[in-house]
C-alpha cells in the first residue's frame, strides 16, 4: 500500500514543473505496486488457504485460525488499502472507465467493511480466549498502533469513493454519498475509540519498543484521508444539489474547517511519532535507550562492505509511508480549495518525505530482506544446532536474523 499510495503523490504533485517528471515515476511506482499486490496476494492465498489443505504439517495455520489470531489479521488491513490505491490511480489514469473503477471500489468497500466489522472485533475479543486470559496484563503490553489498520480501511475506502463520485452518472451520486459519509463516521468514531486504548497502554507501559515505533505513524492516516473524505464530500453534496454560490461558499467553508482540523491532528501524530522513534533509535531525550536499539541486518547481508552503522533501516519503517502520502494529498485538496500556499508547501514536504522514505524502503527490502528470507531456514537450523549444545551459546546474528525474518 505505500508504494501505491506514493504513486498517488508523484502523480499529483502539487508543483507544476516537479510533476511533469514526477508524472513517469508514478507510473512506474503504479506498476511496481501492481506487480507486489499481485504476488503477495497469491502468496497468501497459497499459505493460509491451498496450502494447510495440501501439506497440513508444514503448514498448520488456515485462514479461519489466521483471521482469529489479533496479531497477524491486523494486516489484513494492509491489503484493503493497497487495493484502493489501485482504484485511485485508475481514477486518476482513466476516468473514463467508470464502470470498471466502481466495481473495484464496490470489492473493496465489502473488504474494508469486512476488516472494521469483524476484523477488528476478532483484534478486542482475543484476550477472551483461555489461551490469552492466562497471559495478563503481557497481552495488553504487546498492544501498538497497528490495531488500527482494519478501522483505517473505511477511512480510505471513504476517501477513495469520495474522489470517484463525480466521474459517475448522477443518479449514482447520492448513494454514494451516502455511503461514503457513513463510512467515514463509522472509521473516525472507532478509531478515536481505539486511540484512547493505545494512549492508555503508552501512559501504563511506554510507546512501543525498537521497530515498533513506526507504528506511532499508523493514526495519521485516519486524519489524512478523513480529511480528504469530508472536503471531497463537501464539494460533491454543493455540485449535486447545484446550490447558489454563498451556499456553495458555506458548504465547502465548513468542509474545509473540518477538514484542517483533521490535518493538525495528523501533523500532531507525525510530531508524536518523530520523537516516538528519535527516543528509541536516537537515545534522545534517554540516553539509556540506545542500548535497546533493534539489531536489523547484521552479520548476513548482500553488502559485507557497508558498515551496519550507517543503515538505519528496518522492516516496520513502511508503517510510515501511507500515513505520509495521506497528508501530502490531504493538504494538497486543502490548498486546491483554498488557494493558501501554506497547504501546498504543507504537501509538497510530506510529499518529498514520504517518496524519500518509500524508495529507501524498496531498495532497503530488496537488499536486506529477501536474502534473509533465502538464508532463513539455514539460519533457523543453525540456532537449533547452538541452543541444542550442552553448553552452547546462540548466536547473536541468527538470533537478530530470525525476529526480523
Amino acid at each position: 500500500m505505500g508504494i501505491g499510495i506514493t504513486s498517488n503523490v508523484l502523480y499529483t504533485f502539487p508543483i507544476e514543473v516537479v510533476r511533469r517528471g514526477f508524472h513517469y515515476v508514478g507510473l512506474v511506482y503504479f506498476f511496481i505496486n501492481l506487480a507486489v499486490v499481485a504476488i503477495t496476494h497469491l502468496l497468501f492465498l497459497l499459505k493460509y488457504i491451498v496450502f494447510p489443505k495440501m501439506y497440513p504439517e508444514r503448514y498448520p495455520t488456515t485462514f479461519w485460525e489466521f483471521v482469529h489470531d489479533g496479531t497477524k489479521n491486523v494486516f489484513l488491513g494492509a491489503s484493503s488499502m493497497s487495493i484502493t490505491t489501485i482504484v485511485n490511480m485508475m481514477y486518476l489514469l482513466r476516468p473514463n472507465w467508470w464502470k470498471f473503477v466502481w466495481s473495484i471500489w464496490w470489492l473493496n468497500f465489502v473488504q474494508a467493511i469486512s476488516n472494521t466489522l469483524i476484523v477488528f472485533f476478532f483484534i478486542f475479543s482475543s484476550s477472551t480466549s483461555k489461551e490469552f486470559r492466562h497471559q495478563g496484563k503481557q497481552v495488553f503490553v504487546k498492544i501498538n498502533p497497528s490495531i488500527m489498520l482494519p478501522l483505517v480501511t473505511c477511512t480510505v475506502t471513504s476517501a477513495s469513493g469520495t474522489q470517484i463520485t463525480e466521474i459517475l452518472p448522477r443518479e449514482y451520486q447520492l448513494a454514494m454519498m451516502i455511503i461514503t459519509t457513513m463510512l467515514l463516521i463509522v472509521a473516525i468514531f472507532s478509531s478515536f475509540v481505539a486511540i484512547s486504548v493505545l494512549f492508555t497502554r503508552f501512559f501504563n507501559f511506554g510507546i512501543p519498543k525498537n521497530g515498533a515505533s513506526f507504528t506511532m505513524f499508523i493514526p495519521i492516516g485516519i486524519m489524512g484521508q478523513g480529511g480528504i473524505a469530508i472536503l471531497v464530500n463537501s464539494q460533491n453534496i454543493c455540485n449535486y444539489y447545484n446550490v447558489i454560490d454563498v451556499v456553495r461558499d458555506v458548504g465547502v467553508a465548513l468542509g474545509a474547517i473540518l477538514s484542517i482540523s483533521l490535518l493538525a491532528l495528523g501533523v500532531l501524530f507525525t510530531v508524536w511519532g518523530c520523537l516516538s522513534v528519535f527516543y528509541v533509535y536516537i537515545g534522545w531525550p534517554s540516553p539509556h535507550m540506545r542500548d535497546k536499539l533493534e539489531v536489523n541486518m547484521r552479520g548476513d547481508r548482500l553488502l559485507k562492505w557497508l558498515d551496519f552503522e550507517l543503515v538505519y533501516w528496518t522492516p516496520t519503517m513502511w508503517a510510515a509511508t501511507f500515513p505520509f502520502a495521506t497528508i501530502a494529498l490531504s493538504s494538497r485538496e486543502v490548498w486546491v480549495v483554498s488557494g493558501i500556499s501554506g497547504f501546498r508547501v504543507l504537501s509538497c514536504i510530506y510529499g518529498f518525505a514520504v517518496i524519500a522514505i518509500t524508495t529507501w524502503c524498496m531498495l532497503a527490502t530488496m537488499l536486506f530482506v529477501i536474502p534473509w528470507e533465502l538464508r532463513h531456514r539455514k539460519a533457523v537450523e543453525a540456532q537449533d544446532g547452538e541452543v541444542n549444545k550442552p553448553e552452547g551459546k546462540v548466536n547473536d546474528g541468527i538470533v537478530s536474523l530470525r525476529i526480523i525474518a
